[in-house]
């Protein structure tokens, strides 16, 4: 059975120091003024295609198995900008149409 996409919205919240509101998300504008630092952290973690939503989530392509990874990026990026980061893999079930590459 897969995991959805709430599943792992939650997980990464938890992983990254608790429950966060939607007030304190990374915006898509602070994600493009980042995108060194996005793109530098996602290498290191063997993370590619980088795309950002109009919402601010953060969706990433990962050619390992399971989310470990993803959630060490994700709580990475979130200590360097100081604001929760929503990040997907791009295998979710949740098509994003309008998003744009990083």
């Amino acid at each position: 059975m897969g995991t959805s996409e709430d599943d792992r919205s939650i997980a990464t919240q938890r992983r990254s120091g608790g429950e966060r509101s939607a007030d304190e998300a990374a915006s898509a504008e602070l994600l493009r003024a980042n995108r060194q630092m996005l793109l530098h952290t996602a290498s290191d973690a063997d993370l590619t295609n980088l795309k950002i939503d109009s919402d601010g989530t953060l969706i990433v392509h990962s050619t390992r198995p399971g989310y470990v990874q993803v959630f060490d990026f994700a709580a990475r990026i979130e200590k360097e900008l100081g604001a929760y980061v929503r990040v997907i893999t791009d295998d979710a079930p949740v098509r994003r149409p309008g998003a744009m590459p990083l």
